[in-house]
């Protein structure tokens, strides 16, 4: 049958501004405080330099955590041996963020030597979600939410470039028994590695978000493999195949979105499904809010810029 998960509901935080703008933790608290704007997430446990996000009481998938970290050597010169997402590397003063599907993150995810020990039954290894902050400012931080997903993006003003990542149940599978759980949902994250921009070729290129690449510190994105829960997979995302995007407005105004497909990337490269309600569209910016003749609000746009048009993730209502 095919997959019966429930419509999310997307809300988009205003834009907070790190108290110290080059310090990892000063921006961490900033994060907690955007989680802390939204209805759908919050805080669940407050470490120095780890933050456990999951859901609020009642959610569809109350075991959920989502590990964010601020790069802060707190252990020795070269902390989670082994526990970094394929092709990233800890550098001391950067963002990561990792997936726990499965609660059990009761210890300082940041001060074990190796986090996946931390309690957690599965552990997805951590990936970098933005600019390196010993060398880049961190100027504003915002997030989007539904119950089951959170996306979290920081903005460098110099040069008007943003960093993101999403993390949660996102991948909608074709059918509930391609999934984990009644339904059958498929549990990663994706992040912008250190990419500046969030790439200007966003869905055309190995380097745009929401894809892996096989370079080093590049975007990577990933999910538990229904089969064999315990293996957390890369997965990548197919390619636009026009060299330049229409704009994907009607001449009437309507504004026109589409599914995104995803699959795992190792042989033999077996579909996993589409990003719940995250879609591709063009032309637009960061931040852009698409509202219906009501005023209400269909859609939020994240793209590589705020003050110019380009390849857009619409997290839709519906």
């Amino acid at each position: 049958m095919p997959s019966t998960l429930p419509t999310l509901t997307w809300e988009m935080t205003a834009l907070r501004i790190p108290a110290i703008v080059d310090d990892p933790q000063s921006v961490l608290d900033t994060v907690a405080l955007c989680v802390g704007d939204t209805a759908t997430w919050e805080v669940k446990d407050t470490y120095a330099g780890s933050l456990v996000l999951g859901c609020v009481a009642g959610s569809a998938t109350p075991d959920l955590r989502v590990i964010v970290n601020a790069g802060i050597d707190a252990i020795g010169a070269t902390p989670w041996s082994g526990e970094m997402f394929s092709g990233h590397a800890y550098r001391q003063t950067d963002m990561y963020l990792a997936i726990c599907p499965d609660n059990g993150v009761d210890r300082d995810p940041f001060t074990n030597t190796t986090p996946s020990t931390v309690g957690a039954t599965r552990f997805s290894k951590y990936a970098q979600c933005s600019m390196q902050l010993s060398s880049d400012d961190c100027n504003n931080v915002f997030v989007i939410a539904a119950d089951e997903v959170i996306a979290i993006c920081f903005q460098k003003a110099a040069g008007d470039q943003w960093w993101a990542c999403v993390a949660g149940a996102m991948f909608d599978p074709p059918t509930d028994a391609d999934g984990e759980g009644t339904p059958g949902r498929l549990y990663g994250m994706a992040v912008q590695g250190d990419d500046a921009g969030l790439a200007p070729t966003f869905w055309s290129s190995a380097q745009g978000f929401m894809s892996t690449s096989a370079g080093n510190e590049d975007p990577a994105m990933g999910c538990f493999d229904p089969v064999t829960p315990a293996n957390f997979r890369e997965v990548d995302r197919y390619a636009m195949t026009i060299g330049v995007q229409p704009n994907m407005s009607t001449a009437t105004g309507t504004q026109v979105s589409l599914p995104v497909a995803c699959y795992f990337e190792d042989a033999p490269a077996n579909y996993a499904g589409v990003f719940r309600q995250m879609r591709f569209t063009h032309d637009g910016q960061m931040r852009q809010i698409i509202q219906n003749a009501a005023a209400v609000d269909q859609s939020y746009w994240v793209s590589r810029a705020s003050g110019a048009n380009a390849d857009v993730l619409s997290f839709d209502q519906g």
